[in-house]
């Protein structure tokens, strides 16, 4: 495969990968900020949310659920890590 094909495809790895631990950490900062929650940290919520709810939702389905803890941003990030390894060795 082509080092621009594998670069492009490990660059969107890395997007996702980042905009889903920015969903994480977006997550706990809704929870250590008190209501109301300035505009910027709403409006940038929407937008990881926006983001990454495609390829979240379809895994949080079907995890079972664990006391209202959510596990597919986890399961999602190791996904991610092994299609990065398996697209740098080709």
């Amino acid at each position: 495969m082509p080092d621009i094909v594998i670069s492009v495809i490990q660059g969107v790895i890395y997007l996702c990968f980042l905009a889903i631990l920015a969903r994480v950490i977006l997550s706990f900062a809704g929870l250590i900020i008190r209501p109301p929650h300035p505009q910027w940290l709403i409006n940038l919520d929407n937008l990881v949310i926006s983001i990454t709810e495609p390829v979240l939702g379809p895994i949080r389905r079907m995890l079972p659920n664990i006391g209202g803890l959510d596990f597919s941003p986890m399961v999602v990030l190791i996904i991610l890590l092994i299609i990065r390894e398996a697209v740098s060795r080709l």
